[in-house]
This record gives structure tokens, C-alpha cells and sequence, in this order.
């Protein structure tokens, strides 16, 4: 069935996006973004891929530009608790996500 686009079906759209791949270990990160549900600001979390399972590994909703740090963790950038006036992020540390 074919139907218009409305509003409401951005809701369902995913972008994938600040890929990082170690080879030494295997892994993808990279960030996930979709608009949130206030259609006013989007939400963006970190998944890995390590060549068996994907995963999200963060739910704060204002992650992103993941680097993964050989087998050591991840870095990542993140607003979290950071209220949507107010400017700079904050550099996160993940020792595991495995």
C-alpha cells in the first residue's frame, strides 16, 4: 500500500552516523540518531558492533562521535545533564562494553 509521508513517520527514521572501526579488535561504534519524540530535538546513543552481536551501550540520548580505544574502552562526547540552552559538551569515558 502506498500512502503520503506525514510528520509523524520521522519518528521511525534512523541515522547512522561518526563510524569508528578498530581492526585490531574487531569493533565498530558509531552513532545512532533519530528524532525524538518531541519532534523538537533528536536523540543520539552509541551502539557497537564487535562482529557477533550489535548493542547500544549508551542511553543518554545526547551521545555521540565515539572513538574506541584499542581494547581498552571507549571515549565518547555526550551532553548529558547539560540543559538544551546551555552550550559545551563533556568528554565520557566507557571502560567496558562488553
Amino acid at each position: 500500500m502506498v500512502r503520503r509521508l506525514v510528520l509523524e513517520d520521522l519518528r521511525l527514521v534512523r541515522m547512522i552516523h561518526d563510524l569508528n572501526a578498530n581492526v585490531d579488535s574487531n569493533v565498530l561504534a558509531f552513532t545512532v540518531s533519530k528524532i525524538a519524540d518531541s519532534l523538537e530535538d533528536y536523540e543520539k546513543n552509541i551502539w557497537i558492533y564487535d562482529g557477533r552481536s550489535l548493542r547500544q551501550v549508551t542511553r543518554g540520548n545526547s551521545d555521540f562521535s565515539p572513538r574506541i580505544l584499542g581494547g581498552k574502552g571507549l571515549v565518547f562526547l555526550s551532553r548529558r545533564g547539560l540543559g538544551k540552552d546551555k552550550p559545551g559538551v563533556e568528554v565520557w569515558y566507557l571502560l567496558r562494553w562488553r
